[in-house]
Formats: structure tokens, sequence, C-alpha cells
């Protein structure tokens, strides 16, 4: 399943995640944005496809593909995905009162998603950025990080409602996008608020909605398009 827009009628605007106007020249087509996309915890990639309907559903699209977690789960973390799908659920690794795996769960988790770059960098569709949900968001920084050495660099990754990983920082790798909620009861606002002290180049998008992948609207919509426009364009930017 995917999403995608790749032509767009002017860009040469002002960009709201950084202030300044780009460089894409006008009516300029550009390449789609490929994001692999790692759920929570209890959940699967359907569930992943269905929570990304309220953020496409504000007007933003990407190409993506959904990467189910590896260890399976008997429940679903909410009990209306029930509905959703017959599939089993699962999660990256055991919950834990802080919410950061062992080494040894991390490792499994961020070897089964670079093997997953890989697939698609040999497939000719290399994924350009990385997407976590809750505890995906965990694994992903991870992967974002070690990437960065690899044939499967990626230039940008969004964290939702979730923690960063335990390795250590690489603040100047690429962007990154930051969105949390402070009524989330299920990860703490400052939680997630700590990803824009580990990167230097951030995007911080606040919503009310709790523990959700939510719809955006007004400038956090904006926000969020800016910061797919800049990965499509490799953030050329001039004063």
């Amino acid at each position: 399943m995917g999403h995608s827009s790749s032509h767009y009628p002017s860009w040469r605007r002002s960009c709201v995640t950084c202030a300044l106007p780009c460089l894409a020249p006008q009516g300029a087509e550009l390449p789609p944005l490929r994001v692999l996309c790692l759920p929570g915890f209890g959940t699967n990639d359907q569930i992943m496809n269905f929570q990304l309907m309220k953020l496409f559903a504000s007007g933003i699209s990407f190409e993506h593909e959904s990467m189910c977690p590896i260890v399976p789960t008997p429940y679903p973390l909410e009990p209306e995905f029930r509905e959703l799908t017959s599939e089993p659920f699962f999660k990256w690794f055991a919950s834990t009162e802080d919410g950061v795996p062992g080494e040894k769960e991390l490792a499994a988790a961020v070897k089964a998603v670079l093997r997953r770059l890989e697939e698609g960098r040999r497939r000719r569709k290399p994924f350009t950025c990385i997407l976590g949900f809750s505890q995906g968001c965990t694994v992903a920084d991870a992967v974002f990080r070690l990437s960065q050495s690899l044939d499967v660099a990626l230039r940008g990754a969004i964290f939702f409602s979730g923690r960063p990983s335990s390795l250590d920082p690489a603040p100047d790798i690429g962007k990154i996008c930051v969105v949390y909620s402070n009524r989330d009861i299920l990860v703490p606002a400052s939680a997630t608020k700590s990803f824009l002290h580990l990167y230097s180049s951030t995007v911080e998008i606040v919503h009310g909605e709790g523990h959700v992948m939510p719809a955006l609207s007004g400038a956090q919509a904006e926000k969020f398009a800016s910061f797919v426009l800049w990965q499509q364009i490799g953030a050329s930017f001039v004063e």
C-alpha cells in the first residue's frame, strides 16, 4: 500500500520548517518520498496502515511500506484493533517499565529493519525516510543512526509518541520530525521531546489527541508537508 504525490504547482516560497525560501524550481517534478513505517506494541502492519489514514486525510502524502514487528504477542494494545484485522499481533521488544529494550532485543529488531532497507535498495526502490510510532520510535531511532554508515543511509526520520534508543547521539546526521501530545498517558510528552535534544535539525509538532497518529491541520499540516518537501529536494534551501 502506498500514497504518493510527486508534482507540486509551486514550491518557490518560504518553507515553514526553516522559514527560508525553497530552491525547488516552480512546477518541478519531485521524486516521491519513500518511508518505511514501524508500528508500535501489540499491532501489525495492517494496523499501521489504518493509523496512517488519519495523517493522509490531512492532505499529507508519501509512498510508504509498513513493516510488521518481529515478536508475536497474544493480544493487541487496543481492543478495537481486533475488529480491524484477524492477523496476529506483534511487538518489537518486551514492554518494560521505562520503555527501553534490552540490547539483544533492540539488536534483533534493528537487524530485521536494516534487512528491509537493503531489500528496498536491491529493488531499486530505496527508502528515503523512516517513521516510528510508539515502540517503533525506539527502533526507528537506532536504525536511522546506524544506517548512516551503510549503503542504506536514510535522509530523515519521523517520530510519533515514542522514546529514543539508548544509542549515543549523532546530532548532525539528518533532519527529524517529532510529533507528540501533551495528553499522552502512555508515553510522556517529555520522553518524545527528548528527541529534540539529540538531533540538531528538527521539526516539532504538538497535538492534543493523546497516544495516536493524529490528523493534522493548519500550521501543523504545513510543518509536516514542508518536512516531506525537504526530504524530497534534499535540503536545498537558500537565505
